[in-house]
């Protein structure tokens, strides 16, 4: 007979998911969390939030991720720490409806819009289906950016698996005008790492109202700048993920 864990070892998560595009509670998410179980083995637990956009889980203690997902939705991943005989409020999930699917040729390529958004795919680069290009808020993040990153615009090429063989053309307006001289870094959620990786650096228009960068794979995609106040973050290389300031330096 397997025994239940002690009390004291398990604890629980509660948070809410809110429809970005409206911030009204969103029903129906599934909520999984991966973490450690009973002797450090494997373990998950689901839960679907109600009609307020609420979600409870218990689980055993330790560190584990949340995935947050509905069909034909964004998602959301948040790593998080199970307090042992406590409960603790994860942050809040934004979700937001995939854009509709656009036909493109595989062979000759071709331009997939939406909402001041494009991807340039040249002829060759897709292997199957194109990915379906939705534009996200800064609330709409897959995953936290590290403190002392801002998101300056925001893409979601989805399914995140598709690799392009060749480079595609990511373009988006900013959500607020930039100098043309502003250093701008492309980032992409890290799926197995939970984290920001930098792809590279980005171009930004004259006007200062759009962002240019190259892709190479779907995925969800964040155009971000370091903050100056109080003290920036690291430069990140090519490939590195995104690492922020110390979280004493941020005025409370």
């Amino acid at each position: 007979m397997v025994k239940a864990p002690p009390a004291l070892t398990l604890g629980f998560l509660t948070g809410e998911v809110y429809d970005d595009t409206s911030s009204l509670p969103l029903a129906g998410v599934t909520v999984t969390l991966h973490g450690p179980g009973v002797g450090g083995a494997p373990a998950s637990e689901t839960s679907t939030t109600d009609a307020r956009g609420r979600f409870v889980l218990q689980a055993p203690a330790g560190p584990a991720v949340l995935h947050v997902a509905r069909d034909g939705w964004t998602r959301a991943d948040r790593p998080v720490t199970v307090p042992a005989g406590a409960a603790i409020e994860v942050f809040d999930a934004r979700l937001t409806p995939l854009a509709p699917i656009q036909a493109v040729s595989g062979a000759a390529g071709g331009t997939i819009n939406a909402a001041g958004a494009s991807l340039l795919l040249p002829g060759g680069a897709l292997l199957g289906s194109a990915p379906r290009l939705t534009v996200l808020s800064p609330q709409g993040l897959q995953g936290r950016l590290p403190m002392g990153w801002s998101p300056v615009g925001i893409v979601d090429l989805w399914p995140h698996d598709v690799t392009l063989a060749g480079t595609a053309t990511l373009r988006a307006r900013t959500v607020a005008p930039l100098t043309s001289s502003r250093a701008v870094i492309l980032a992409r959620w890290d799926e197995t790492a939970f984290g920001w990786r930098a792809v590279g650096d980005a171009v930004v228009s004259a006007d200062g109202a759009s962002l240019e960068a190259g892709v190479a794979a779907a995925g969800q995609y964040a155009f971000v700048v370091a903050d100056t106040v109080p003290q920036p973050p690291p430069a990140p290389q090519a490939g590195a993920l995104l690492s922020g300031v110390p979280a004493g330096t941020i005025p409370g």
